[in-house]
């Protein structure tokens, strides 16, 4: 019960995330989408400088 309530939450943030990135409507949502997608390239540098460092 526990884990699919966390499931849950996850899909309704990955979805949240989604429509700001892709689909914004507001100044807020263009920021917020902005926002998260600085974060995931970010995220997708350090770990490839984590794995595979040259």
């Amino acid at each position: 019960m526990y884990l699919n309530n966390s499931y849950l939450m996850l899909l309704g943030f990955l979805k949240y995330c989604h429509q700001k990135i892709f689909k914004p409507k507001t100044l807020k949502d263009n920021i917020i989408g902005s926002f998260v997608g600085i974060c995931i390239v970010f995220s997708l540098i350090v770990l490839y400088l984590r794995f595979f460092d040259l």
